[in-house]
């Protein structure tokens, strides 16, 4: 009988520490489907950034190029010539703008992105310290179960022997 109730401690114990490997596993495996779809969504918005900053910076230009044919257009219908003098500081202080209002975007597009990668990194972080978390209290509970799996065989094996 004390047999019979010790391989019952050890399948019991045996269960336990399964149900508590597969808790991790689990666990685990939830984590970095978590990272994987986060990651993905980075890239996603990444390209999206870039795709309205490639749109933004072409508009930019092509509104350059027609501002300064518009002001060639003015000085030469006024008999100026865009060569020299102030129509050209003129057209060049335009094209400054330009570059100005270019190197701005650029740099608010970097900053976008490192702040969706800053936000990624932390999100996979989380979902980590979660699976961290998780296979702890697996395991926390697996050790508690088999201890007290333990405990309950030994109390059978003692009535046994009375």
């Amino acid at each position: 009988m004390a047999s019979l109730t010790a391989v019952s401690t050890a399948l019991s114990a045996a269960g336990t520490l399964a149900s508590a490997a597969i808790s991790a596993s689990q666990a685990d495996r939830a984590a970095q489907m978590q990272i994987e779809a986060q990651n993905r969504e980075h890239a996603m918005r990444a390209q999206q950034m870039k795709l309205r900053h490639e749109i933004e910076e072409r508009r930019r230009k092509r509104n350059l190029k027609e501002a300064l044919a518009a002001r060639r257009a003015r000085f030469g219908g006024a008999g100026v010539g865009a060569a020299g003098g102030s129509a050209a500081a003129l057209l060049a202080g335009l094209r400054r703008k330009s570059a100005k209002a270019g190197a701005e975007a650029a740099k608010e597009k970097r900053l976008g992105l490192q702040s969706n990668l800053l936000s990624v990194e932390n999100s996979n972080r989380r979902a980590l310290q979660n699976a961290a978390f998780a296979n702890e209290s697996a395991a926390f509970n697996g050790s508690f179960g088999l201890a007290g799996n333990i405990v309950d065989g030994l109390k059978e094996i003692r009535r046994g022997q009375k």
